[in-house]
C-alpha cells in the first residue's frame, strides 16, 4: 500500500476531519492534503513521519477506540508505504532536466507545447511540482526533446543516455525529419519515473517463481480427443450484470468457445482486475477453460493495457506465462489507451462474443453482453481486428523443441548480440533462469522446461526497465 493510501486508511479509521488530524499531528492542512493526494511524500527518516505517527496514535486514544493505535506501528506502516513507492532509477524531474540539458531545450519550449508557463516547467525540473497530467506532459515534452536532439545532432548522446547502441538502427529508412520514433523512445525512458520499488519486488517474485517451478507439462498440452464438426450454436443474446455476472459471462463464453471447437480466440480488457475482489475458485475455472482450449488446438491472442498499474500486468504474466509455453498464445500490449471514465471488455472467438461496459469506480455495476448471433460475432471480430492493429507484441515465445522457432530465435538473438549492448543478470540469484538484458530494447528470459528450453523475448518497456535496474 502506498504512503498516501496508508495515511488515508488511518484518517478514515479515526473518522476525523483533515483539519483535526493536521492540527493534532503538528502539520499544516495543505501539507496533509498533499500527502493524502499523493502529490507529496515525506522522507522516511523525516520528523514529519514522527509527528504523524504520534498524532494519529494520540487521536485514537482520545477518540476512545477499543484498540487505539500504537505510534510505533503507525510509524512502521507509513515508512513501509514510502519505501514501497520510492522510484527505481532517476525520478521524473531528474530525467526531464537531464534530457532538456542534453537536447538544448528551454523551459519556454516545453511550456508552449504543454500549455503551461516557463516558471511551472522550471519547478517541475527542480522537483518542486509534479505535472497534473503526467502522461500528456511526458508525451508532448518528448516530441520537443526529440526535435531538438535531431536539430542539434545529439542523437548519439541520447542513445548513450537511454541505453540504445544505435538509436536509429531499429528504423530502416528512417528520415531525421520524422521524429515520432525518437519521441517514443524518449517517452518510454521518461516513463521509468513511474516505476517504484514495490513493482521491482513484485517482478522479483515472478522471476523467482519461474525459476523454481517445473513447467515441462505445458510443452505437451495438445491433441485433446474432441468431436469434430460440432453443430453451430443456437442464436443467443443475453446480458449479465455485476461482478458475479461478469464471472458467469466469462465462463459461459469460454465454454461456448470450447463446445464449438473455436480455433481462434481474442481477449482484450482494460478493466482493473485489482479493483475486483479476488475469487480463487473462478480463477481456477477460468485458467482450466483456457488450458482445455489450448489442448484442443485453439490459438489465443490476449491484449494487455500498458497504462494499467504495473502490479496488475505482473499479476497477469503470472497467469499467462505457463499458457504461453504451449506456443499457442500471442500476448500484446496496448499503449496510450488509458480510459479515465469507462472500462470495456472485448472477448471474441469463431462462434461467440462477449463485450462489457462499466464506469470507473463502479465496476460492480458493469453490464456484460454475450452473443452467438452471426451478425454480432462478425461485428466484434472486425472490432478486435482494429484493436490488434493498434497493439504491439508484449513478448514472443520460442520453443527449442520446435526447429523453426529455434532457428528464428537464434537469428534474432545473433542480431541483438551484434550490437554489443546486451548483458547477463541474475546468475547468482537464479538456479535455472538465464536472463539477458538489452537496454532500451528487450529482455530475453531462457526458461528450462524438461528437455527443452523456452525463450521469452519481453518487450514491455516498464518491465524491461525494472529488470535492467535489478542487481
Amino acid at each position: 500500500m502506498t504512503f498516501a493510501a496508508t495515511l488515508d486508511s488511518y484518517c478514515k479509521a479515526l473518522d476525523c476531519t483533515s483539519k483535526v488530524v493536521a492540527t493534532r499531528c503538528g502539520i499544516s492542512a495543505s501539507t496533509l492534503s498533499r500527502y493524502l493526494s499523493g502529490n507529496r511524500t515525506p522522507d522516511a527518516n523525516s520528523k514529519s513521519i514522527d509527528r504523524l505517527a504520534e498524532g494519529l496514535a494520540a487521536l485514537s486514544r482520545e477518540s476512545g477506540m477499543p484498540e487505539p493505535f500504537e505510534a510505533a506501528d503507525v510509524h512502521a506502516d507509513l515508512v513501509a508505504g514510502i519505501v514501497g513507492t520510492q522510484m527505481v532509477g532517476m525520478d521524473f524531474h531528474t530525467r526531464l532536466d537531464t534530457l532538456m540539458n542534453l537536447a538544448g531545450v528551454r523551459n519556454a519550449d516545453i511550456a508552449e507545447v504543454t500549455g503551461t508557463d516557463p516558471s511551472y516547467v522550471s519547478r517541475i525540473r527542480h522537483g518542486q511540482r509534479t505535472p497534473s497530467n503526467l502522461p500528456s506532459f511526458t508525451a508532448n515534452s518528448a516530441h520537443v526533446i526529440a526535435h531538438m536532439c535531431i536539430k542539434n545532432n545529439a542523437l548519439d548522446d541520447l542513445g548513450d543516455l537511454v541505453g540504445i547502441f544505435d538509436i536509429t538502427e531499429g528504423f530502416p529508412g528512417w528520415d531525421p525529419s520524422e521524429e515520432f520514433d525518437i519521441a517514443e523512445i524518449i517517452e518510454v525512458w521518461l516513463m521509468g519515473s513511474q516505476i517504484v520499488q514495490a513493482d521491482m519486488a513484485k517482478l522479483d517474485e515472478l522471476l523467482t517463481w519461474l525459476d523454481e517451478t517445473d513447467f515441462s507439462s505445458w510443452l505437451s498440452l495438445r491433441n485433446a480427443k474432441l468431436e469434430e464438426d460440432p453443430d453451430p450454436p443456437d442464436p443467443i443474446a443475453r446480458f449479465y450484470y455485476g461482478v458475479d455476472g461478469m464471472r458467469s459471462a466469462e465462463i459461459d463464453f469460454l465454454n461456448m468457445a470450447l463446445a464449438t471447437r473455436s480455433k481462434n480466440l481474442w481477449l482484450s480488457t482494460d478493466s482493473p482486475l485489482m479493483r475486483i475482489p479476488p475469487d480463487p475458485q473462478f480463477l481456477k475455472r477460468y485458467h482450466h477453460a483456457l488450458a482445455r482450449l489450448l489442448e484442443a488446438g485453439c490459438r489465443i491472442k490476449v491484449f494487455h493495457a500498458i497504462e494499467q498499474p504495473l502490479e496488475e500486468t505482473i499479476q497477469s504474466l503470472h497467469q499467462w506465462i505457463p499458457l504461453c509455453i504451449t506456443g499457442q498464445v500471442d500476448p500484446y500490449f496496448l499503449k496510450g489507451v488509458n480510459n479515465r471514465l469507462f472500462f470495456h471488455m472485448n472477448y471474441v472467438c469463431d462462434s461467440c462474443a462477449l463485450s462489457s461496459e462499466a464506469v470507473r469506480d463502479h465496476e460492480e455495476d458493469g453490464r456484460y453482453y454475450f452473443t452467438t448471433r452471426p451478425n454480432d460475432v462478425a461485428y466484434y471480430q472486425r472490432k478486435i481486428g482494429f484493436i490488434q492493429e493498434k497493439a504491439s507484441s508484449l513478448f514472443e515465445t520460442y520453443r527449442s523443441c520446435d526447429p523453426d522457432q529455434q532457428a528464428a530465435f537464434e537469428k534474432a538473438e545473433a542480431k541483438r548480440q551484434a550490437t554489443g549492448s546486451g548483458y547477463m543478470m541474475g546468475k547468482e540469484r537464479f538456479n535455472n533462469l538465464e536472463i539477458t538484458v538489452y537496454p532500451g530494447d528487450c529482455t530475453v528470459i531462457a526458461l528450462p522446461c524438461g528437455p527443452a528450453v523456452v525463450h521469452f523475448v519481453l518487450r514491455h518497456p516498464k518491465i524491461n526497465y525494472i529488470i535492467a535496474h535489478m542487481k
